[in-house]
């Protein structure tokens, strides 16, 4: 049986009565059985904000870069780059070669299509790939910002632009796809995930950086 507070509260914000026996006789048992329905849904909803705050702090709890179990979601991949000191290391290199303020505001989403893309589904899939790619990351960035893709601060008046943590994500997938060598791969990735504006340019520049580093870092 519906709460009478919650039957109130349904046909008041979803019909316009301010009390559901104001509703017509033949339309009260269909408003009652929605009203049910409607009751499921809002305990069920309930229910799911408790099970991901739930979900949210069993991952401040463990190493979850060591759990093979942990797939990529908002709520993994945020604490994730909260808690890695290799993601931190190279998300303040970033900033200071553009010259850019660290923010905690975050787009998941982008970074978590990003991923997908390279079959990165796990965080400790991450994790190993943001290890195993660490040196070209940071090579990356500072060949990339000798190209004029980004605005500067010119002077110490001017306000620093802000670039969210994580941002080193993002050169880990330039770095990915630059090991691809292959010049259309790289032109598709930047149009699905909308990078830059001048995109045959930058997939040019991402295969010769690419080059560069194997240059420099031949054993």
């Amino acid at each position: 049986m519906v709460s009478y507070n919650r039957s109130q509260h349904f046909s008041d914000r979803l019909l316009g009565y301010k009390s559901p026996i104001e509703i017509p006789r033949e339309i009260k048992r269909r408003f009652y059985r929605l009203s049910g329905l409607l009751e499921l849904a809002d305990d069920e909803f309930t229910n799911l904000k408790v099970e991901i705050e739930e979900y949210s702090n069993s991952l401040k709890n463990q190493e979850i870069a060591m759990n093979e179990e942990i797939f990529i979601d908002s709520i993994s991949l945020n604490e994730y780059i909260s808690t890695s000191s290799t993601i931190k290391e190279i998300d303040e290199i970033i900033a200071n070669l553009l010259s850019h303020v660290l923010v905690d505001k975050r787009q998941a989403s982008e970074s978590i299509e990003g991923l997908l893309y390279f079959n990165i589904n796990k965080i400790y899939e991450l994790d190993k790939a943001v290890e195993e790619n660490k040196d070209e990351i940071i090579f990356f960035a500072k060949e990339w910002v000798k190209i004029p893709h980004f605005p500067r601060v010119i002077s110490e008046t001017d306000v620093a632009p802000e670039i969210e943590r994580g941002i080193s994500l993002l050169y880990l997938g330039y770095v990915l796809i630059g090991k691809t060598m292959d010049f259309d791969q790289i032109f598709h990735y930047l149009n699905k995930m909308a990078i830059g504006s001048y995109r045959k340019n930058l997939a040019t520049d991402i295969i010769n950086i690419h080059n560069k580093y194997i240059a420099t870092h031949k054993k």
